[in-house]
């Protein structure tokens, strides 16, 4: 894992375990799932937890169907399981590995008590933090130009003669990012202001690697969607 959707959590929590339960859904029982996998002690003396997250769902199978001479269709009910890959960081934030896993944040708030809801990155914050990095991608928006929004890719982009004012006075909402990262690596990483990652590189991170580097490098930025 290492892409995530962040999550933020109204509440706290500090722990979580596997469990399965079961829900019934226009008469079908459906199963939810969450599968602790490891407990990740880091740095600075916090801890990550990683795992699995696991819906049973009903849709609706449309097949082809040849009777009497005629050709139609029919349509089956069928059961399948969505799943998705989960990095909890106690007390306040969840990162799933995609959105379409969003039914995560459901089934941990249900474990915990809590609420849970998409959070934002503040990706101008991030870039002061890290002038001296080449900037890779920028997406901006809320300009009074003639160029309101857009994404601009490159290299050393915000320095670019073009857009250097624009992406200046702009609110950026992607911001694609490459610097040296504990020395012996190189980060590059992109980043969206609606609160989603993805780390490029280092390529050889394990589930480990990705939540230090979360937490040392992106957990600050976290913000609430509202803020």
């Amino acid at each position: 894992m290492k892409s995530g959707v962040i999550g933020i959590i109204d509440g706290d929590f500090s722990s979580l375990e596997s469990e399965q339960y079961s829900t019934t859904h226009d008469e079908q029982e459906l199963k939810r799932c969450i599968d602790v996998e490891n407990s990740i002690d880091l740095s600075d003396g916090t801890r990550a937890i990683s795992g699995r997250a696991a819906i049973e769902k009903v849709i609706n199978k449309e097949s082809g169907l040849i009777q009497g001479g005629k050709i139609g269709t029919t349509k089956e009910k069928e059961i399948i399981v969505e799943q998705t890959e989960f990095l909890a960081f106690p007390p306040h934030v969840v990162l799933i590995k995609s959105g379409s896993g969003s039914f995560t944040f459901d089934l941990i708030g249900r474990q915990t008590g809590t609420l849970i809801d998409r959070g934002n990155l503040n990706l101008r914050s991030f870039y002061e933090d890290h002038k001296d990095a080449n900037v890779w991608q920028a997406g901006f928006y809320g300009t009074d130009n003639k160029a309101s929004n857009g994404v601009v890719y490159g290299e050393g982009v915000m320095g670019d003669s073009e857009f250097e004012r624009v992406l200046e006075v702009s609110d950026l909402n992607q911001l694609g990012v490459e610097y040296p990262y504990e020395d012996e690596h190189v980060a590059k990483i992109a980043l969206t202001e609606s609160g989603y990652l993805n780390l490029h590189q280092p390529s050889d991170f394990e589930v480990e690697d990705f939540a230090e580097f979360f937490r040392e490098e992106v957990l600050n930025y976290v913000t609430k969607s509202s803020d």
